[in-house]
Parts: C-alpha cells; structure tokens; sequence
C-alpha cells in the first residue's frame, strides 16, 4: 500500500509511468544520456558480425529504455528485448530477452553471457547460470567482482578484448 491507504491502481502506475518518461525526456533534451564508452561500435561490430548475438533485457520500462538508448544514440529496436513491462523479475526478463533472440534469429543459443552494470545484474545472472560480465570501475567493479563477475571491464572501448573474453567464457561452458 501507498501513502494514501492503498495498492496503486492501473491509473495510478500509468500516469506514473507518463510522468517519468516526461522527466527523461526533458532531462535528455538539456544533457544527453551517454552511452558507456566504445558501447555503440560494440553493438555495432555485434550486428555485423555473425559468431555472436545481442538481445537486450533491462528493469526499466520499454518507453525509458528506448528513450535513452536515443539519446545516446543507438536504436533499442534495432535488437530483440525483453523489459519490465514483460515481466517484474529479471530473471523472466532475462529468460524471454533470450527467447526472443532465439525467434528474431531463427536459432538456438547454447550459451548465453549477460553483460551488466549492476549488482543485481550479478545476482540475477547467478540466480539462473548465466555467465555475467560486469562493466564499471572503482567501488562498482570491486561489487561486481565480489557478486561473481567473470570479467569486469570498466567500459567497453576495447572491442578485442572484450569479444575475446566472451569467446573464451562461450567456448568454456
């Protein structure tokens, strides 16, 4: 229940929801959402090539995930996504990004890796077997570490690298 006595209803969560997009709206036309560093030639490079594929899963609704994928200059729909207006917890999230994938791409994964900056992420991740690497630096990178990143990296400017790393841990599981 709320402060005014009661769960929220469906009115409520959307107004909510329209609210909050207006807010990151304006936020982004004053200073732009920034991609973390090398992120969009990554996914780039991704798409281009044919060894690995992306789909997307975030806790955030489609409307604010689509949002500041803009503003930072990518296209969310360019890939296949699940969000939180799919399911509320991220290991669903996760599960149907997958599924999604596997449709939009016509075949199976035998393995999967979840690329996250978050300690849920981690938790998530570990929660359903899937191999996490963490992006972040300082404190952040020492959490991930420590909720069981297999790599951490403190941005994605070093496609080689980073590719390499998620080949070693596919070819590992």
């Amino acid at each position: 229940t709320s402060r005014v006595g009661r769960s929220p209803t469906e009115q409520d969560v959307s107004r909510f929801r329209q609210h909050f997009i207006q807010l990151l709206a304006a936020a982004s036309s004053q200073s732009p959402f920034a991609p973390v560093a090398g992120a969009n030639k990554l996914l780039s490079r991704l798409a281009q090539g044919g060894s690995h594929r992306v789909s997307l899963a975030t806790g955030g609704w489609r409307d604010s995930a689509r949002l500041k994928m803009a503003s930072a200059g990518m296209c969310f729909d360019d890939h296949p996504t699940a969000t939180a207006d799919d399911a509320l917890d991220r290991e669903s999230i996760m599960a149907l990004s997958k599924q999604r994938a596997a449709e939009r791409y016509g075949e199976s994964f035998a393995c999967s890796v979840y690329v996250g900056d978050e300690v849920w992420d981690a938790r998530a991740c570990r929660s359903v077997g899937v191999p996490f690497i963490g992006i972040g630096a300082g404190s952040r990178a020492t959490r991930l570490s420590a909720e069981g990143a297999v790599r951490v990296f403190p941005d994605l400017s070093d496609a080689d690298i980073f590719l390499r790393s998620v080949y070693e841990i596919t070819n590992a599981a």
